[in-house]
This record gives C-alpha cells, sequence and structure tokens, in this order.
C-alpha cells in the first residue's frame, strides 16, 4: 500500500523530465558585422560617431557615407573603415562634448544639497 502513492508520483514527475533532455534549442546569433552594418545604414549622413577599430583604436569624426562594405569617416583625414575591422560604433549624441552629463551633474548635486539644507533646518528648528 506505500508503494502505491510513490509509484504514483515517478510515473507524474518522470516524463516531464524526460522531455527536458532532449537536445537543447540553439538560436542563431547574427554575426556583429551583420548588426554593425545595419546601424550604421539607419544614421544619417554628417553624424558624429565614434568608432573602434581593430588594429587601429578609437576613432570620432563625422560619418561621411556607407557602403555595402565600410563607412567613410571624415577625422583628421578621410578614413575608410571595412565592417570586418569594426568592433564598435556609437552615435554621440551631445553635441556640446560631453557638458551634458556635466550639467546633469552640477544639477543633482545642487539639489541634493538643497534637500540637505531643508533637513538641517528642520532639525534645528524642530529641537528648539
Amino acid at each position: 500500500m506505500d508503494r502505491a502513492p510513490v509509484l504514483l508520483l515517478c510515473a507524474v514527475l518522470l516524463p516531464p523530465a524526460c522531455a527536458t533532455a532532449r537536445e537543447p534549442r540553439i538560436h542563431s546569433v547574427p554575426d556583429a558585422r551583420v548588426v554593425l552594418a545595419e546601424f550604421a545604414r539607419q544614421l544619417p549622413a554628417r553624424s558624429r560617431v565614434t568608432a573602434r577599430v581593430a588594429y587601429k583604436g578609437t576613432l570620432r569624426g563625422t560619418l561621411l557615407k556607407v557602403t555595402d562594405d565600410s563607412i567613410v569617416l571624415q577625422t583628421e583625414l578621410v578614413e575608410e573603415v571595412p565592417f570586418d575591422r569594426l568592433l564598435a560604433l556609437e552615435l554621440d549624441v551631445a553635441g556640446n562634448g560631453g557638458r551634458a552629463s556635466l550639467t546633469a551633474t552640477l544639477a543633482a548635486s545642487a539639489i541634493a544639497g538643497a534637500a540637505l539644507g531643508v533637513v538641517v533646518m528642520l532639525v534645528l528648528i524642530s529641537s528648539f
């Protein structure tokens, strides 16, 4: 009598456990060059970009054109970077040289300082 619940439990749990032992599904990941090429094609011409290039480092400049095999950047020189050497491509959104983050940091500091001042004044007022 004690074996019946155990056998029933084994019969219920065994098929789902065997089902997970099948071959795992493999999801295909697109090639990085394809993704970078699609991203580059969506950028408008004259966009400010930062490109990380294999064996060359980081290039910052203006995107002049995108071909099937490469991008053309205007840095100090006009440079053509093939997609197979392109490691990363980023759009520079801050047109003012990154000062937007500095402005946001200063604003957050000012707000935090004002909040701390209000708390100190409330503590002083409540102690009298």
